[in-house]
């Protein structure tokens, strides 16, 4: 039972964490014991992959039959035999650990991926947290979003207090929910108050107000110039604002884009591949000084040819994954199709380093592609 309640402690995680209690105390007990076989049998899963392809039995000494023992003693009340045999004490306590572990991570990655890949727009994934969903810029709110958009939801509150009604505007920062996920209060950052006043009524005010803003005070910012009236909004002291439910009268979402992350992400990809690209030039550069027991490095021409070919392929392959990621746009670059040619004509080495042809034919291979690709070039250039 309780790898399944692990699963839904973990899937149900962050702003979701009210709906772990959803249901009545038989469905969840369905679910956790549903769960449960899930979670053991990706364990047994798990270790059966790793003594079929790659021969590891890390808990050689726990079996099927030690299990059912253990767990028979304790129904029992009974203190079980193999807990005096300190190697199958410690064998046991670490296969527990494994299965608690693997229960949780199981449900915290499959709750990531539904998030990140957006499975929840589709019904079956949804969760049932309705103001997340209102709260946020999705299709269904209106919202044509591409990949890598950002987006901050400003959020309208009119509150009503005493005899009169008050406009607040601010960015959304959370909502607090109670059990049943209904609205208990409403959370804003950089939150204003509108404050609107007659200009027949209070022309000492209006002027008091406007001499702040031309001081630079940054209390008050006209918001609009109207005939009878003039309406400001005055920033509120203070990093968040907490509105009670009780005084909301209604709510207005607005989502304003204010970045998008693809270049971001695209330049932090190639970062890696750049970091990975030095670290294997380091590999290459000590290759030739090693000893290995490999058919196809056993001579010191080989490993320097390796490793030369190596560092030139990556290097085009880089240059390539740049163009194609548009990170840096050069000019006079050269063209895909160009740089295609490039990587085949020096990945010819390989064939003489790994035996299919002879140094002769690689040679040989070696120039007829290089006449291939001038002749390319030049038929490119009178077009």
């Amino acid at each position: 039972m309780f790898p399944g309640v692990l699963f839904r402690k973990f899937y149900f995680s962050g702003q979701f964490g009210n709906q772990f209690e959803q249901g009545n105390l038989l469905e969840r007990f369905l679910w956790s014991l549903f769960l449960s076989l899930v979670c053991l049998s990706s364990v047994s899963l798990l270790f059966f992959i790793l003594g079929y392809f790659w021969n590891l039995h890390p808990l050689e000494n726990i079996n099927y039959d030690k299990i059912s023992s253990i767990f028979q003693n304790l129904a029992r009340n009974e203190f079980p035999k193999s807990f005096t045999d300190k190697i199958e004490f410690r064998s046991f306590l670490i296969l527990i650990f494994i299965i608690y572990f693997i229960s949780a991570s199981l449900g915290y990655i499959i709750h990531i991926v539904i998030r990140t890949l957006a499975f929840d727009r589709f019904s079956i994934f949804k969760f049932k947290n309705n103001w997340h969903y209102l709260s946020q810029a999705y299709k269904e709110n209106g919202v044509n979003r591409k990949i890598g958009d950002v987006y901050t939801t400003l959020v309208d509150v009119l509150v009503k207090n005493n005899t009169k009604d008050e406009l607040y505007q601010g960015i959304l920062n959370n909502f607090i929910l109670d059990k049943e996920d209904k609205l208990e209060n409403i959370v804003l950052s950089k939150a204003y108050k509108f404050v609107s006043i007659e200009k027949s009524e209070n022309e000492s005010k209006i002027d008091d107000i406007n001499e702040s803003i031309n001081n630079g005070e940054n209390l008050f910012t006209l918001h609009r110039n109207y005939t009878n009236k003039i309406v400001y909004k005055k920033s509120i002291d203070g990093n968040l604002l907490v509105l009670p439910k009780d005084n909301i009268i209604n709510i207005n979402f607005t989502y304003v884009k204010t970045s998008n992350k693809v270049k971001y992400w695209k330049t932090r990809f190639f970062g890696l591949l750049t970091i990975s690209y030095l670290l294997i030039i380091v590999m290459l550069v000590i290759l030739p000084f090693l000893e290995i027991k490999v058919l196809y490095f056993n001579s010191l021409w080989k490993k320097f040819a390796f490793s030369a070919t190596t560092f030139l392929v990556l290097s085009i392959i880089i240059n390539l994954i740049e163009d194609l990621l548009k990170i840096k746009i050069a000019k006079n670059a050269t063209s895909l199709k160009d740089k295609i040619f490039i990587i085949i004509l020096f990945s010819t080495p390989y064939l003489w380093i790994f035996n299919l042809i002879t140094g002769i034919y690689t040679v040989l291979l070696f120039f007829i592609i290089l006449f291939i690709l001038i002749a390319i070039q030049n038929n490119d250039k009178k077009t």
